[in-house]
């Protein structure tokens, strides 16, 4: 199941630990439990939360020039071609943009505290967090409670924060 986690906590945890004080704010992020792309798990929630992330970041102004052509992908929790063709869309505008990103058409799940993979590459799963946040800071924070999210998903992450 797809789950939300508030970056901060565990630093927060350790320097208390070890008495040393400090100030931190915390960032929702959201995390898949395995991966989406060809050859990988493809669980229904994790796809579905990507692709309700590739719709939204996608049809913004920003992201909009790379948009693929035709209908807007569908969030049905299903990874098929569309998908993966969205997703190497998503990873081509940040390339393009001077991110360091893979594009490979997959969306792996960042592990534990970890925004990069072993080689130091940020995980696309973090730029669209990133991105949607950046554009929609209220509706990430709570997207449990947005209404443009599928309501699978936001009983998903409302359960988890319960």
């Amino acid at each position: 199941m797809t789950q939300v986690w508030h970056h901060g906590i565990l630093d927060v945890l350790f320097k208390v630990l070890w008495g040393i004080a400090m100030a931190f704010k915390s960032t929702t992020f959201y995390y898949l439990d395995s991966g989406v792309g060809a050859g990988m798990p493809n669980a229904r929630p994790d796809v579905m939360l990507v692709q309700f992330f590739l719709k939204e970041l996608m049809n913004h102004m920003d992201f909009k020039p790379s948009r693929p052509t035709g209908a807007d992908i569908t969030v049905d929790g299903k990874f098929g071609n569309q998908t993966e063709t969205w997703i190497r869309a998503f990873q081509a505008h940040l390339k393009s943009k001077g991110k360091a990103v893979v594009v490979d058409g997959k969306v792996s799940p960042a592990r534990g505290y970890q925004a990069k993979t072993a080689t130091n590459t940020p995980y696309t799963l973090a730029h669209m967090n990133a991105s949607f946040r950046k554009r929609w800071r209220g509706d990430h924070d709570n997207l449990d409670q947005c209404s443009r999210v599928p309501p699978e998903i936001r009983a998903a992450l409302g359960d988890y924060r319960s």
